[in-house]
């Protein structure tokens, strides 16, 4: 499914970041679980973002050296929690440190497990604008 930006809007809206034009896209990536899509608020920091591959959806926050703490959000996955977090039982934390070069270097978890180097997250800058984008 491609996203329009009719459904960003709606995505954003629903993660409870203002979809106007103060909310830019930040970047697109290509990670270790297909395409991703960050968009972040330049004033808040909160972030909102997709990935295809799994009908994902990120919902965080960032601070002003790029840094990105996240949870990931998807209709399944191989562990469920326990509790439900945007409506599915399927999630868990990603953390990812954005380089110089745009490049994410990146841990994550199910549910509210510890970050481990052993789940990692990286993704290569594709387009848009480079963290910290202030």
């Amino acid at each position: 499914m491609e996203m329009t930006g009719s459904v960003l809007a709606g995505l954003m809206a629903m993660l409870g970041l203002a979809a106007d034009p103060a909310l830019i896209v930040l970047a697109r990536y290509d990670t270790d679980f297909g395409p991703l899509v960050l968009e972040r608020h330049p004033v808040t920091g909160d972030v909102g973002g997709y990935y295809e591959s799994y009908n994902g959806l990120i919902t965080g926050h960032s601070n002003s050296t790029g840094a990105i703490t996240a949870h990931w959000v998807q209709d399944q996955s191989d562990r469920a929690c326990a509790t439900e977090r945007l409506g599915s039982l399927h999630w868990g934390r990603v953390e990812w440190s954005v380089q110089a070069n745009g490049t994410l270097s990146g841990r994550w978890s199910y549910c509210d497990e510890a970050l481990t180097a052993a789940r990692a997250w990286n993704g290569t800058h594709r387009t848009g604008t480079l963290f910290p984008a202030r």
